[in-house]
């Protein structure tokens, strides 16, 4: 069995993890058994492609992907299955969270994930300024279209993620700076006859196709996903993705100043068992083959050739 080197984030910062995966030298990043990546979502697609490329480099592994949510994802890792379950997570946990500072997760920084702002085409925007999205979410903001430059008369219908989202904890901390309003649907369609007084029509929904299913069949919705599940518009003929501050979303204009963009994080309960699945897929995930998978799958992945992290995947 040979040994392999990873580069492993810890609470303060960057550190390097001595992994051991495990069929033979020639395949060190190779295990026999189940592995289970549980969490977002937003990154459910692009872990299926690691996933199915990991299989075929190594035959004897499996690779289990469940998108339960990014906060689910962190709460099912115990020490019971810290060698065969990784958590896939939007963005990097708080240094001070339980998880970190109690349980001694680590973090492995995999890919950065530009998400979308998308509304039913008949919003009639086709752009916002972050300040314009923050007013429609805000309290005494805009509850038509109308009231917006461009803007379809119909009422703005916001769809949002249930708590425990990764990606909902990335779109209020890196776009609204303050919470979602409060629910006040179950359809989004019209407000609840208990939740009359609220100022806008918002219901929640427990996964990004929810999401955007909801928008793309639901007049005058906006919401938002991961970029490369909401531009597709065979599936999705109604929805519109938005500029944010004149910048369309992609991975690379973050750099640009785009602003709705987070590294997914793969989150172990303390550091792998040597030779387990977990240590050996994250051995795979600092190799050149899961760089090449990533780009192939339009991520951009965080690790450099040397397998250092680069600085929009560092937690900040």
């Amino acid at each position: 069995m040979s040994a392999a080197v990873a580069v492993v984030v810890f609470a303060g910062g960057v550190g390097v993890g001595r992994l051991v995966g495990g069929t033979g030298p020639e395949r060190p990043m190779c295990f026999r058994g189940t592995l289970h990546l549980v969490g977002s979502t937003a990154f459910e697609r692009t872990a299926d492609v690691l996933r199915s490329g990991y299989e075929s480099l190594c035959p004897d592994a499996r690779v289990e992907v469940a998108a339960i949510g990014s906060n689910e994802g962190v709460r099912a890792l115990t020490a019971a299955n810290a060698a065969s379950t990784i958590a896939m997570h939007d963005g990097h946990l708080k240094p001070d969270s339980d998880e970190i500072r109690v349980r001694a997760f680590r973090g492995f920084p995999v890919a950065l994930v530009a998400f979308a702002v998308v509304v039913h085409k008949d919003a009639g925007v086709t752009g916002l300024s972050v300040r314009e999205l923050r007013s429609i979410y805000a309290r005494g903001g805009p509850t038509e279209w109308k009231r917006l430059k461009g803007g379809g008369d119909v009422p703005i219908r916001l769809v949002g993620r249930t708590e425990g989202s990764g990606t909902r904890t990335v779109f209020e901390e890196h776009i609204l700076d303050e919470p979602e309003p409060e629910l006040s649907s179950r359809d989004c369609r019209r407000k609840d006859e208990i939740r009359a007084a609220a100022r806008i029509i918002r219901c929640e929904r427990s996964s990004q196709a929810q999401i955007l299913d909801a928008v793309n069949t639901i007049p005058g919705a906006i919401g938002y996903a991961e970029l490369h599940v909401a531009a597709n518009a065979r599936r999705y003929p109604n929805i519109r993705v938005l500029s944010l501050d004149g910048r369309r979303p992609d991975v690379s204009s973050a750099g640009n100043g785009y602003p709705f963009v987070a590294p997914e994080i793969f989150y172990t309960y303390g550091l792998p068992p040597n030779g387990s699945p977990a240590a050996a897929f994250l051995t795979f995930l600092a190799d050149a083959s899961a760089r090449r998978l990533l780009e192939r799958a339009g991520a951009t992945t965080c690790l450099t050739a040397d397998a250092q992290v680069t600085t929009p995947c560092q937690p900040t």
